[in-house]
């Protein structure tokens, strides 16, 4: 599932590339994150940079429990552009030395960009989805990351709706007739029965739609 482009610059891809593979999963989930959810990705996976006056996040992998963090920024196309990774622990300087980099390179990205330059120089960036297949991590580890990844994203995205349509569980359980502690559950649980999904999303004012992505091609399915 991917809602946004994320690309990234040279400097996050040299950062990248030394880290060990333990750590190549810990980033990768977080990005991965930052792909089916943009701009919703909130805390404890993201946090706006302080200290600076340009709309800079940084990443924060195992939400914050890693040293690890990665700045970045959407630009005009709303593409996820990862500008540079660091490791903050024990350097109480990080940051004080991190965003001047980071500022100058997304700068100087935005400069490019309205140029035209990245058309012309495409090598400049790359994708991310490319990185991360040819990377160091296993097929193994990736499908892992992707499993937790779309279980993070469902309960985020069932979250997330019910915070945006301003509607508290308690209001969810009064609407459906099913008990709070249900709600929770159908929040944070791996697999859902359409006919609850359905009651969930009424109660906040939607409806319930399905779709199917076959050969490249989205259709609607009616009559389930």
């Amino acid at each position: 599932m991917s809602v946004v482009e994320v690309i990234h610059t040279d400097e996050f891809g040299g950062w990248w590339a030394a880290l060990s593979e333990d750590e190549q999963e810990d980033v990768a989930r977080v990005v991965e994150l930052l792909r089916g959810a943009g701009v919703l990705l909130k805390f404890p996976y993201s946090s706006a940079l302080e200290g600076t006056a340009l709309a800079l996040r940084e990443l924060r992998p195992r939400q914050g429990a890693s040293p690890l963090r990665v700045v970045y920024a959407f630009d005009p196309r709303r593409d996820a552009v990862l500008l540079i990774g660091g490791d903050k622990g024990g350097d109480a300087r990080f940051y004080d030395r991190i965003i001047p980099r980071a500022e100058r390179i997304w700068k100087e990205y935005l400069d490019e960009q309205a140029k035209g330059l990245h058309e012309e120089k495409p090598m400049k960036l790359r994708k991310w989805s490319d990185t991360l297949a040819n990377s160091k991590l296993s097929p193994e580890r990736r499908a892992r990351i992707q499993a937790e990844v779309e279980q993070e994203l469902l309960e985020m995205n069932l979250q997330e709706l019910r915070k945006a349509a301003g509607v508290t569980q308690a209001d969810v359980a009064a609407k459906t007739g099913m008990a709070q502690a249900d709600v929770s559950r159908t929040e944070s649980r791996e697999d859902h029965r359409l006919s609850t999904l359905r009651r969930y999303v009424h109660a906040l004012g939607g409806e319930l739609e399905v779709n199917a992505v076959v050969n490249g091609r989205r259709v609607r399915l009616v009559g389930v």
